[in-house]
């Protein structure tokens, strides 16, 4: 007997919806009126625009805006939206649309509706978004001849009211001044969002640019801070090549007026100034993940810079990052209070640390410290990279850390995981370099990880698998240029009475 997908349950139907590959999903929407009812919620929950450039725009901007706004119950199911390629305005030589119709590269308003239809509803959606008339008829201009992409963005995320993840590119085109403009005046409640509000269940959001070599502008970076359900904020490749003075939506920014739980910088530089503003604007910051190093951002990298910043969140963070990227020693100045070391003590509340072994000991700085002043008691998990590294970790931070989990109970009481991580496949000698570590770890009934990779290559130019983000490295965005995770394989160590080290690699 031959079984019909109106045969089976909701409930089931529900999952097959689930696990349908997008591209098929409009076809499995015409299969019958329960699938479409079932596969349209799933349609629009995440939208993602794909190959544009700043000359040739995005292709299909306008038809989707167009048809949002003749359907706000459509714009309700909106849930994520990404346009990760650059988009353009006619002063980045944005080309024209053929008498507002379409033209080789996008696609215009639709001919077929009344132009006087098209000019009432955008007339409509731009009066929710400016409140002066020279503003509502700029932005009408720039919408209708389609002539700004970033103003038609800022009409189209306007009228998704329960929009929660947003990844636009930022970067260095004109466009992206109207999305700017407009996530200050929502984020500062500026007339008219004052009485109508708009982004109100956006909570997490990414912030990268398209430029491949030079830093991104992290003036979006300050304007997301303060949206009223800002919850995560990622950064990718934030910074600028040559600062002299506090970026101006990080100036703007009031203390303790952002909502961001956790906030992430990866390959990013943020000039000292930029970075004080941004942890000051912080009231609840839970989790703190900072990947410091840009190749192409020319200003010096002082670790003084970052821990004064840090004073702001001590009292709420919890889980902190504090690595860098393969360029930071291009940053560091000889002779100057650059890439020291950090005492992470007074963080009270902090159980998560991840830290590069720069950070422990210093660049290139030889005299042994006491590592057991610099950690707070409250931590219970420790991951340490670059171990053995000789451009990253000066040769006594084994030792150090092994005299640290000796006196375990006095420095980290509640400490029950270890990681080591370092380039151990390639250079299985530096395993010797922690066996004492390793050994006293294990004694003391503290899990103990070894995470070995190669050593090889730059992020950027690698070919494996896009990293992932957060404390886990489990959220997921589109991919990033040079983005690349690193291979590891999790080691297990023993060595027997006579010292001979047995390796078994576990994952």
């Amino acid at each position: 007997m031959t079984t019909s997908l109106e045969s089976l349950s909701e409930e089931l139907l529900v999952r097959i919806v689930s696990f349908t590959e997008r591209l098929s999903l409009p076809s499995l929407a015409l299969a019958s009126r329960t699938m479409n009812r079932l596969v349209i919620p799933e349609l629009y929950a995440s939208i993602d625009f794909n190959r544009a450039s700043s000359d040739t725009g995005v292709e299909f901007l306008i038809p989707l805006t167009y048809h949002l706004l003749n359907n706000p119950d459509l714009a309700t199911l909106v849930r994520s939206l990404s346009i990760r390629d650059v988009f353009g305005s006619v002063e980045d030589d944005l080309i024209p649309l053929d008498e507002g119709g379409d033209n080789n590269f996008r696609k215009g308003w639709p001919s077929t509706a009344d132009p006087k239809d098209i000019d009432a509803l955008l007339r409509g959606a731009v009066g929710d978004v400016e409140d002066i008339e020279e503003g509502k008829a700029k932005l009408f201009n720039a919408v209708r001849d389609g002539s700004d992409e970033g103003s038609i963005i800022v009409i189209l995320i306007s009228k998704l009211p329960n929009l929660r993840s947003l990844d636009i590119v930022g970067g260095m085109t004109n466009a992206g001044r109207e999305l700017l403009r407009f996530v200050q005046r929502v984020a500062k409640r500026k007339a008219p969002f004052d009485r109508n509000p708009v982004l109100t269940k956006l909570s997490d959001v990414l912030v990268s640019g398209w430029d491949e070599k030079y830093p991104n502008s992290p003036d979006l970076l300050g304007a997301y801070l303060e949206l009223p359900s800002i919850r995560r904020l990622h950064g990718y490749q934030m910074g600028n090549n040559d600062q002299t003075k506090v970026t101006e939506t990080m100036g703007a920014l009031g203390t303790g007026s952002s909502p961001v739980e956790e906030l992430e910088l990866r390959a990013s530089q943020l000039y000292g100034l930029d970075l004080d503003r941004v942890l000051k604007s912080c009231r609840n910051l839970k989790t703190f993940i900072y990947e410091v190093g840009h190749a192409w951002a020319w200003y010096p990298l002082r670790t003084s810079d970052i821990m004064n910043s840090m004073t702001a969140v001590e009292k709420a963070l919890e889980n902190l990052v504090l690595e860098h990227s393969e360029y930071v020693s291009d940053n560091a100045e000889d002779g100057e209070d650059s890439l020291t070391a950090v005492s992470l003590a007074n963080f009270k509340e902090l159980r998560c640390l991840n830290i590069s072994a720069l950070f422990l000991g210093g660049f290139k700085q030889n005299e042994k410290a006491d590592l057991r002043s610099i950690f707070p008691a409250s931590l219970e998990t420790l991951h340490i990279t670059h171990l053995g590294d000789p451009t990253f970790c000066v040769p006594w931070i084994p030792s150090a850390l092994q005299q640290a989990i000796e006196h375990k109970d006095l420095v980290f009481p509640g400490l029950r995981k270890l990681t080591l991580q370092g380039a151990f496949l390639s250079h299985s000698y530096r395993l010797e370099e922690i066996k004492g570590l390793v050994h006293k770890a294990k004694e003391l009934g503290i899990k103990t990880v070894i995470l070995a990779g190669d050593g090889t290559g730059s992020r950027s130019w690698i070919d494996s698998d896009e990293r992932g983000w957060g404390i886990d490295e489990e959220v997921k965005w589109k991919e990033c240029w040079g983005n690349n995770a690193f291979d590891v394989a999790t080691f297990d160590v023993e060595w027997d009475e006579s010292g001979i080290r047995k390796t078994k690699i576990t994952a």
